[in-house]
């Protein structure tokens, strides 16, 4: 952490301050003590390119595994073991705190999207502000940024028929585009596949309160991702 910045006088008065939640493999702080004066803030597009740089959240697939009457879900990515190692970190080693797995349907479509939880991270953000700038940041002060890991299924899915063997909290599986066979994708390798959770199931799209309709609106609006997997027998 860098080293305490008192005020001095007005110079370190607060603006704006972009508050970082969750983006996958973003360096830790990388947004701590980013301060918005105006619009050729150098130091907030050196930020923005390190999101940039970052993985977009988009998930290839969901694997479905039998668990007895349950099935878990396995989100298919890209550097998807980094991710799941990352998100763990973030999360202070308690990811069922700071996320929810949502899932929606629209149409002869669903979304599966593990969403952050917004007001924990501001939460976090505040204390570490305070104790850097000695200053109190309140929401109104703030933007916030963040990357929710997201999958969106073609039509012909096979959600209807496990969607009430999903349990109120369930484990999440992460596993690697690589490691897996498109063809054959339920002979993936278990040893291959990091579990994390049990997250709570959120089916309402409010996730910790925050409605996610217009997120939920832009994930289904190009209807191009590719089909998910056939579950685990």
């Amino acid at each position: 952490m860098p080293a305490k910045s008192k005020k001095s006088g007005g110079e370190q008065k607060l603006g704006t301050a972009i508050v970082v939640s969750y983006v996958p493999l973003l360096q830790p702080d990388a947004f701590f003590a980013c301060r918005v004066s105006d619009c050729d803030n150098s130091e907030l597009m050196d930020r923005l390119r390190e999101v940039d740089r970052c993985p977009d959240g988009h998930v290839d697939g969901c694997l479905w595994l039998a668990e007895g009457d349950a099935v878990v879900p396995v989100f298919i990515m890209d550097k998807a073991l980094a991710i799941a190692d990352h998100l763990l970190t973030w999360s202070e080693q308690k990811p069922d705190e700071w996320f929810a797995l949502c899932f929606v349907e629209r149409g002869d479509r669903y979304a599966a999207i593990l969403f952050p939880n917004l007001d924990k991270s501001f939460r976090r953000f505040q204390v570490g502000w305070l104790d850097r700038f000695e200053e109190v940041v309140t929401p109104d002060r703030c933007n916030i940024i963040f990357r929710h890991l997201h999958f969106v299924s073609n039509p012909g899915h096979l959600f209807g028929t496990v969607r009430s063997r999903i349990p109120s909290r369930t484990m999440l599986g992460f596993v690697d585009t690589a490691d897996v066979d498109r063809q054959n994708p339920c002979g993936t390798e278990s040893d291959r596949v990091k579990m994390l959770g049990p997250f709570p199931v959120c089916w309402d799209g409010k996730p910790f309160g925050f409605d996610i309709g217009s997120i939920v609106d832009d994930l289904f609006a190009p209807a191009t991702a590719p089909d998910d997997a056939a579950p685990r027998s």
